[in-house]
């Protein structure tokens, strides 16, 4: 089934300094025009993310390094646009936070759930898993309120500034949404704008996702475009 339009794909990439042949990714679609993407595109989105990860709120662990921003431009088939081609903006060694270390493993990630302007349903809202954050659980497992609630707003400013310097082809900014493919009742997909972000209190593993663990989540924090 097809996305229900082309975007534009901006990945984030780091790896752990305790064992660098462990690494990850998010990834984050913009809604925009057929376009091909350029480097000085992808070169434009390095400051809001290294801000991002170098921020005490987000409190990305001191181990984890990022590494490269990766663009691409993406068609309904989910395929690189035809003739395009992705472009890369590195960080050289990769970039380090000040925060404290942590010695959660790699499989061990914090959630950050985006809102829509659709309660429910198709396209309604999408997850990024983001390193956990450089603080110790409680007693129950799980991160404070305050500690989601500073990341949750950092991850915010982030797709704000994002959306501000990925641009369409007349200029205008692009903008953070949710895509999904088509399915059996809407078989063009969907796709709505990210609104708000908040982040859950407890962290994600494999087995979480199985058992379909509940969550707590903190405060919304709004991302403007």
């Amino acid at each position: 089934m097809p996305y229900p339009s082309s975007h534009m794909y901006l990945t984030l990439h780091w790896e752990d300094s305790r064992e660098i042949d462990e690494g990850g990714q998010i990834g984050i679609r913009f809604d925009t025009v057929p376009d091909i993407p350029t480097q000085a595109m992808v070169d434009a989105c390095k400051p809001a993310v290294q801000t991002f990860w170098q921020s005490a709120g987000a409190a990305i662990p001191s181990s984890y390094r990022l590494r490269y921003l990766r663009l691409a431009g993406i068609g309904t088939d989910g395929k690189y646009l035809p003739g395009s081609f992705s472009f890369d903006a590195t960080y050289g060694a990769g970039i380090s936070t000040a925060n404290a270390a942590v010695v959660f493993p790699m499989q061990v990630a914090s959630v950050a759930t985006l809102l829509t302007e659709l309660p429910r349903g198709q396209a309604s809202r999408g997850r990024v898993y983001l390193p956990p954050i450089a603080a110790s659980l409680d007693a129950q497992g799980r991160w404070s309120a305050a500690q989601c609630n500073a990341r949750a707003d950092e991850v915010a400013k982030m797709l704000t500034s994002l959306n501000a310097v990925i641009k369409e082809p007349a200029g205008l900014p692009a903008i953070a949404s949710v895509f999904s493919k088509g399915t059996t009742k809407n078989a063009g997909g969907l796709r709505s704008f990210v609104t708000g972000v908040k982040v859950g209190t407890r962290p994600d593993v494999q087995r979480r996702r199985a058992k379909g663990q509940a969550e707590i989540y903190g405060t919304t924090y709004a991302v403007a475009h």
